[in-house]
């Protein structure tokens, strides 16, 4: 048997930190995360609710890795969890996008409108705002300001901005 808070000199391993802080995110309404996993359903496994039970099934975190889920809208479960780099978690994530906003404008997981332009496969954020409105002048700011008033169409090719598309909001 482990003792509780099993420690590595006089530090909790990364493996008790791990699947403390899985617990508090799921099952503590104080939380400042609570609402991205336990709030929207995201459950612990019940035998993961015994920190031995989670190392035998997990065993020890590897360098530079970290608790991820398989399946992001799934629980926290031997089948459903994994140790990765990162990188690795990035690419897992939820995504916010609402399919019937401009092109880069997005919604982030707090509700807010953000706006950012891609320059040389760089994402540059240009700011957030409370509406899409507001998000869609910022971008159109920023083409402005990062494209010197030429814009990339689908194709590839540029074109001009012109005051009227942007509802002379954006300093035209």
């Amino acid at each position: 048997m482990l003792s509780h808070g099993e420690t590595r000199g006089r530090s909790m391993t990364r493996e008790y930190r791990a699947w403390s802080a899985m617990l508090r995110r799921c099952n503590n309404p104080n939380y400042a995360h609570y609402a991205m996993y336990g709030g929207r359903g995201v459950r612990v496994a019940r035998e993961w609710l015994s920190y031995e039970q989670f190392l035998a099934d997990m065993g020890r975190c590897p360098s530079k890795h970290s608790l991820d889920r398989v399946d992001v809208d799934g629980p926290y479960s031997a089948s459903n969890c994994r140790w990765t780099l990162h990188v690795t978690q990035v690419r897992n994530r939820r995504t916010y996008k609402v399919r019937d906003l401009p092109k880069g404008v997005y919604r982030n997981h707090a509700g807010w409108f953000v706006a950012s332009v891609a320059i040389n496969s760089r994402n540059i954020h240009l700011g957030t705002a409370m509406s899409a409105g507001a998000a869609l002048r910022l971008r159109l700011a920023g083409e402005i300001a990062h494209y010197r008033g030429y814009v990339p169409r689908d194709r590839g090719d540029f074109e001009l901005i012109k005051p009227a598309m942007c509802g002379g909001a954006c300093g035209l």
